[in-house]
């Protein structure tokens, strides 16, 4: 689902005229007050943090199942963590100003040593060829943005098509001196549509085609 669109406006509206003309006896009204929704609501936050790490990182697993450990965490989350942190009593010593900061600082060390040691690019796990480009020719790993070239009809014409990895390869075939030499380069990504000569990308659970990806595809 592309967002922000008009698909956007029906969740929203449709809060507008709940909150407008709710009362306290309706359907609606009592249904929303239901221990289950409220529960919801309140765990609200932490489904809100939960729930984008547990699903990118483990996409292979079962969809319910990822469902209920979103919840489960999130139910942990809020009794664990957010009720005490909004306690305003003295002996809730483990959240006070004093250990957040040190947690603070400790995370934060830790974050700087490991990029101080390895960086912000996994480079070993990049192919030979894209090393020597990167790390040989350009020691400081400043990778430089990709100029569009003036057309020259003695050369080939090279073609990138696809989404945003495909941008990461243009801009390191950009640096190499004999690729340039050799070919116009024409980029043809679109974010987020990865292209495959034959095939469609196609919605993860609702296997419907991305008709969005193949028109820009198509256009250009």
């Amino acid at each position: 689902m592309f967002l922000p669109s008009i698909t956007t406006l029906i969740p929203v509206i449709g809060v507008c005229l709940i909150i407008w003309y709710s009362q306290k006896n309706c359907l609606i009204t009592n249904l929303l007050s239901s221990k289950i929704f409220v529960g919801t609501g309140l765990i609200s936050y932490s489904l809100y943090l939960w729930h984008y790490p547990i699903f990118v990182l483990f996409n292979s697993i079962n969809l319910l199942l990822l469902i209920i450990s979103t919840f489960a965490l999130s139910i942990g989350s809020y009794f664990l963590i957010e009720k005490p942190f909004r306690s305003k009593s003295k002996l809730n010593k483990f959240y006070n100003l004093k250990t957040l900061l040190f947690a603070s600082i400790t995370l934060l060390l830790i974050n700087l040593t490991v990029i101080s040691q390895n960086g912000f690019q996994k480079n070993k796990n990049y192919p030979k060829i894209i090393n020597n480009i990167i790390f040989e020719k350009d020691p400081n790993n400043k990778n430089k943005k990709f100029e569009k070239q003036t057309l020259d009809n003695s050369k080939r014409d090279l073609f990138i098509v696809g989404d945003s990895h495909m941008d990461q390869l243009k801009k390191v075939l950009g640096q190499n001196e004999e690729i340039i030499s050799r070919f116009n380069f024409h980029d043809l990504n679109s974010i987020g549509c990865y292209y495959i000569f034959g095939f469609d990308k196609v919605q993860k659970y609702s296997l419907k085609v991305e008709n969005y990806c193949n028109k820009k595809n198509a256009g250009r």
